[in-house]
């Protein structure tokens, strides 16, 4: 990946982007993403004099968080004490704007294993960082240089953030699996994706009609019970804008009917069948108190990450063991017509090279796939919705 890099003159920015830039230049170690980067790296190119939609402006200064990467140099385990330290100055050091509203927790600090400081990691670092990030406009963050700030971003974060698209990347490491060894967005990959969309921060967004269908084949394999087509973040949604706009929440349901994850038209029955659910299921709750810690946050990911190696190890053992029996399936979902040779046992997969839709995750280029984008109509008819989705593939 090649990093683009740009200083920043603090007299284009709004006075709150100011303020908290001002308040974190002293700060070692560290690199600011999210919502402040990339308002920052919108306010660079209209300096440059590029066409940014004001309204757009707007919206992604009004920050509800602040969002921050602090720098480690051991292992997570064994850094927890040093970060939560962190954490406690960097709350100090953020007070002001925590006593306004704008959020910042454990859930708004990403510790990176990584150096920005020593020049021999620094390049290594940069590229880390912006190679897991969720989507292509989030491959963007400041760090403070000398006294001043400067933005490192991916050229695709550049083109995406001009164009207001809303793409996946392969990096993520919670919004993609894989299905018959291709790509396709996680529960979560989908709730980003579309949280970009909903909050005005895209104009459209890149999804392929065939990852939408392998989607709900699978939720319809497993039996999951009706209303839970995007599992638990279902019920982030209800509890993340109950006390959102109309717009947003009318916005979340157009967006989730389009794409044939409900039925429903009102946000508030929505979340009345999301209740229902979990009274049903009896599911553990998602971390939504207000305030979550930084240890909490390390413990949970900690936890991820064990069962992730463990179902890995698991899987690798499964398909080493196995008798490989190979069923056919034909892939339509672009025009390679792949066909796909998938254990019915252990679910390996035959590939003698890269198939064509995760090479365009891999890269980024959704320019070799402009049938995908998605705008999402305003008429909510499944009528309408299939007619759009089957246009989109012309």
């Amino acid at each position: 990946m090649k990093i683009e890099r740009a200083v920043i003159k603090e007299d284009i920015l709004p006075d709150k982007i100011k303020a908290i830039l001002d308040a974190l230049i002293k700060e070692k170690n560290l690199a600011i993403k999210g919502g402040v980067a990339r308002t920052v790296l919108l306010y660079y190119m209209k300096q440059g004099r590029k066409r940014i939609n004001e309204k757009r402006l707007e919206i992604e200064k009004d920050l509800s968080d602040i969002d921050v990467i602090v720098l480690h140099s051991q292992s997570l385990a064994r850094s927890k004490e040093y970060l939560i330290q962190r954490e406690e100055i960097l709350r100090e050091v953020l007070s002001e704007f925590i006593s306004e509203g704008i959020r910042f927790d454990g859930r708004d600090i990403e510790p990176v294993r990584g150096s920005l400081l020593r020049p021999e990691y620094k390049q290594k670092t940069l590229t880390k960082i912006l190679r897991t990030r969720d989507l292509t406009i989030n491959e963007v963050v400041l760090i403070p240089e000398s006294n001043y700030w400067t933005a490192y971003f991916s050229k695709r974060c550049w083109r995406d953030l001009l164009c207001s698209i809303g793409m996946l990347t392969s990096g993520g490491w919670k919004t993609i699996r894989y299905d018959a060894g291709r790509m396709i967005p996680t529960n979560y990959g989908f709730y980003r994706l579309l949280k970009f969309w909903v909050e005005k921060k895209v104009g459209r967004i890149w999804l392929p009609k065939w990852m939408i269908e392998v989607h709900l084949k699978e939720i319809e394999r497993r039996n999951t019970v009706e209303g839970a087509s995007l599992g638990r973040y279902s019920r982030v949604i209800v509890n993340q804008y109950r006390n959102s706009s109309p717009q947003i929440k009318k916005r979340w349901m157009r967006a989730l009917r389009y794409l044939g994850f409900t039925d429903l038209e009102s946000f508030e029955i929505f979340a009345k069948e999301q209740e229902l659910l979990d009274a049903l299921q009896n599911q553990e709750e998602f971390l939504f108190e207000e305030n979550v810690s930084l240890f909490q946050m390390i413990e949970k990911t900690l936890h991820e990450r064990k069962k992730k190696q463990k179902d890995r190890e698991e899987r690798k053992k499964r398909m080493k063991r196995c008798l490989h029996k190979f069923s056919v399936i034909q892939c339509n979902g672009c025009e390679r017509r792949c066909r796909i040779n998938k254990c019915l046992y252990c679910d390996y997969v035959e590939k003698r090279g890269e198939f064509q839709c995760n090479e365009i995750f891999r890269t980024g280029d959704w320019c070799r796939d402009p049938s995908s984008l998605i705008s999402f109509p305003r008429s909510n008819s499944l009528q309408h919705q299939l007619v759009q989705q089957s246009v989109l593939l012309l």
